[in-house]
């Protein structure tokens, strides 16, 4: 299993950066290697909650992930539908 970590400091509300990280269709936008992102099916709260299912298109086949828990604004989590093997990852406000 490979982990990392990322950490980024900013003045921007929590808010904010929840709702960049988890506008599905918009991680192109920010992310140099990702050709194209979209939102296959929308979740609970719509679009981007909970049973939203992304597609992400960067290097080989597409990455799809379907979110698993979403809580504005402090964390969300999906697995991994589909790519070279299972796995999940989690994304939480940092302490």
């Amino acid at each position: 299993m490979t982990e990392f970590t990322l950490t980024r400091t900013t003045t921007a509300p929590i808010e904010t950066v929840f709702d960049a990280l988890t506008d599905h269709r918009a991680i192109a936008d920010y992310v140099w290697a990702v050709r194209r992102s979209t939102l296959d099916r929308e979740g609970t709260p719509a679009p981007n909650g909970v049973g939203a299912v992304r597609r992400i298109e960067a290097v080989g086949p597409a990455v799809v992930e379907e979110i698993i828990e979403y809580q504005r604004p402090t964390g969300y989590a999906y697995k991994l539908v589909r790519r070279a093997g299972p796995g999940s990852c989690r994304h939480d406000r940092a302490a």
